[in-house]
């Protein structure tokens, strides 16, 4: 396998990970009671084996299309794409086990509102570098499903996944968390 192949068949095969995880855990947290602790993490791998499945199978379909993009954008990528990465494992090391979604199903109060680093900043510095790593890696591999989970990422995201988390971090913290949306950028 290339480079570009193994960038490739990583964030096809690992990029359903991050929507079906939080699909479940924000959908429990908003059924009210926590559930039991490793629910959310079984039925995260129950959803995601098919689609596992479905993507090894057709992995050389899937990265059989793309561009070939100039020297200069490849670089750019390689820029991106290490930036995302470094700002996602800052964003990991800040929030601990909250990453996993942990708050959401485990009544833990001493874990607090992160308003450090690039949370001083941004309210969602995490999707950024999902943002950040997916484009990137389009422009490094060319491949057009690598766009296509690129643009899924933003929109599930931005659509669904931000607003479940706002709406819990709202209930858990009230005025704090509001008061920091206020000094934040939406991102």
């Amino acid at each position: 396998m290339t480079i570009n192949e193994i960038i490739g068949f990583a964030c096809l095969l690992f990029w359903p990970l991050i929507p079906i995880f939080w699909f479940i855990t924000h959908g429990l947290a908003v059924l009210g009671k926590r559930p039991p602790l490793l629910l959310p993490f079984l039925l995260t791998a129950f959803f995601y084996l098919p689609v596992a499945i479905f993507l090894i199978d057709n992995v050389s379909f899937l990265l059989s299309k793309g561009l070939i993009f100039p020297f200069a954008l490849k670089a750019i990528g390689w820029l991106l794409f290490s930036l995302g990465i470094l700002l996602h494992i800052w964003t990991l090391l800040l929030l601990g086990k909250r990453i996993i979604g942990i708050p959401e199903i485990q009544s833990d109060q001493s874990v607090g509102l992160v308003i450090k680093g690039p949370f001083k900043f941004l309210k969602h510095p995490t999707y950024l570098a999902h943002h950040m790593i997916f484009f990137a890696a389009w422009f490094i591999t060319g491949f057009y499903a690598i766009f296509v989970i690129f643009l899924l990422d933003v929109i599930i995201t931005r659509l669904f996944i931000v607003p479940m988390e706002e709406r819990e971090l709202k209930r858990r913290f009230g005025k704090r968390y509001e008061s920091y949306t206020k000094k934040t950028v939406g991102f």
